[in-house]
């Protein structure tokens, strides 16, 4: 040992010790606490991720439910509502009782399906007749349905139709 050290008294010496070992445990335990904590923000982060593409994932089935009834009023008004394009229709407003409420689920099968193959019917029929004298009125009655309808719908799903994210600063 130096003699600066020799010269030093015993009990000094030791009570730097134990300091210096009391502050290398102190420093080792912020390390590892701000590890935790870079750990834990990663997962959060993770967390909030898997919540926002859920969320993108559940937005766009809905507005696929939302849009096949779109689709559909435009096949009806076409003459283009085919048995496999009906059946798509259908297989929407089904599709909607695992991602909307009964009330999406209630007005696509009890209401709007029904109008949308009854207007189809009368475009059908009306586009037949020799002449065709009432595929005008049929195609007008099937847009003011539709004009009248589409609030309905918009308002009925804007509850399921939300695409919000929380952003961290």
């Amino acid at each position: 040992m130096t003699a600066w050290i020799k010269a030093i008294d015993p009990q000094v010496l030791d009570f730097w010790k134990a300091v210096g070992t009391v502050f290398v445990a102190v420093i080792a335990a912020a390390i590892a606490g701000l590890i935790q904590y870079r750990q834990w923000r990663t997962a959060h982060n993770a967390w909030k991720t898997a919540q926002n593409k859920l969320k993108l994932d559940l937005f766009q089935q809905r507005i696929e439910i939302y849009d096949a009834a779109s689709i559909a009023i435009g096949n009806a008004l076409e003459g283009t509502l085919t048995n496999e394009k009906l059946h798509d229709f259908w297989q929407a407003t089904h599709r909607a009782r695992w991602l909307c409420g009964e009330d999406v689920v209630e007005y696509y099968t009890t209401y709007m399906y029904d109008r949308v193959i009854e207007h189809a019917d009368a475009v059908r029929a009306a586009a037949k007749e020799e002449g065709k004298p009432n595929l005008a009125a049929a195609k007008e009655a099937l847009i003011a349905w539709a004009d009248t309808e589409g609030p309905d719908r918009r308002r009925l799903f804007a509850k399921y139709i939300k695409l919000s994210h929380d952003v961290d600063h």
